[in-house]
């Protein structure tokens, strides 16, 4: 088996319980034979035979530690010689309604702010389904005066938790803009008590190929540079300074961010909760009474229309019809709510003609 004899390592956080994969492949035409185990019970380890993949997990619930365990796998090749990989399962305990940063990046839509601060007759208004993922904000009236950010003025504020010290990279994500009489447009941006960063959004947005390009992406992406001088929690500041900018997200690049064309989904953001609005998009189910339930059993609404809060990690909800023929409510699927800015997947989806009677105990 070729390699490094002190092999890889890898981290997980419990935060985002992912797996890792290991690929084991031969170097020479014939199959690769080996043998894999853990010093370990609370790693997880899942075998892909011929494929010769193997997915490592941890069962949180024995990990011995509060805080960081750690253990070591062992791969033996057909050679006999033996490559080991460190594990690492890191258990964290965060505050509430905060995001944390998980893969070197913290991604927030802008709508799910911590606190906004309005002053100077500046109010934030949410515009649903504006954007590429979710929606944007906008400071209102649009006619209003800059403003020179810091102080009491209008602001977003987002509560993070980063891992690490060192510079970080902002990137405000914006509908598209151009300058309006020729006046830049600015908005300002901070973390934590530092002096809030004037950040042109509109400097070359007319230049040959950046109006194209950004009209056809939908998005421009503004960024600033921050140093971060402690570890743990902070708040990130959107502060307005012109008028006329959309805001549809932000993203902080702690060293981990990858390219994508939507960038990173909503991150996870500890015990925090989150609107989601469920809509009814198939025909001939309108005149039908809904109750959605979650996986507690506890009734969330009996109105389709109804904004619900659900954990940021997603949550499983069954949807119940009520049928007058039988006069019961029967159940019509189940859907997983992703974290915000994601769509909702349907399971399980039944006809109303397949129904079985089930009647809703929880009444309405």
């Amino acid at each position: 088996m070729a390699g490094d004899p002190a092999g890889p390592a890898l981290t997980f956080e419990s935060i985002d319980r992912k797996e890792r994969c290991i690929d084991i492949f031969s170097r020479t035409s014939s199959p690769v034979g080996y043998t894999i185990r853990c010093d370990a019970p609370w790693v997880k380890i899942k075998e892909d035979r011929p494929a010769e993949r193997v997915s490592i997990g941890i069962d949180w619930s024995k990990t011995p530690s509060a805080n960081s365990s750690r253990a070591t796998i062992y791969i033996t090749g057909p050679d006999k010689k033996e490559l080991s990989i460190s594990v690492t399962a890191n258990r964290h305990t965060f505050p509430p309604h905060i995001f944390i940063e998980t893969g070197g990046c913290v991604s927030m839509e802008a709508e799910h702010f911590s606190r906004r601060i309005e002053s100077s007759g500046i109010h934030w208004l949410t515009i649903p389904d504006l954007g590429r993922t979710l929606s944007g904000v906008e400071a209102t009236p649009v006619t209003a005066p800059s403003i020179t950010p810091g102080g009491n003025s209008p602001r977003l504020e987002y509560d993070v938790f980063l891992s690490d010290t060192g510079s970080v990279t902002v990137q405000a994500w914006f509908s598209p803009i151009l300058q309006f009489n020729r006046k830049a447009i600015h908005y300002g941006v901070s973390i934590d008590d530092e002096q809030p960063q004037l950040v042109d959004m509109s400097r070359d947005n007319e230049a040959r190929g950046n109006w194209d390009r950004m009209v056809a992406d939908n998005i421009r992406i503004a960024t600033s540079v921050h140093h971060v001088t402690r570890r743990g929690r902070h708040t990130l500041k959107f502060w307005f300074a012109d008028p006329a900018s959309v805001l549809q997200k932000l993203v902080i690049d702690a060293g981990g961010l990858k390219n994508s064309y939507l960038g990173p989904p909503n991150h996870p953001s500890g015990t925090n909760t989150f609107p989601f609005i469920l809509r009814n998009h198939r025909s001939g189910l309108n005149s039908f009474p809904y109750i959605y339930k979650q996986n507690t059993l506890r009734p969330i609404s009996a109105d389709p229309f109804k904004t619900i809060a659900y954990p940021g990690n997603g949550v499983f909800v069954e949807i119940y019809l009520y049928l007058p023929a039988i006069k019961h409510f029967c159940l019509y699927g189940k859907i997983f709510l992703h974290p915000p800015g994601l769509s909702y997947l349907p399971l399980d989806r039944k006809s109303p003609a397949a129904l079985h009677p089930q009647k809703y105990k929880g009444g309405l």
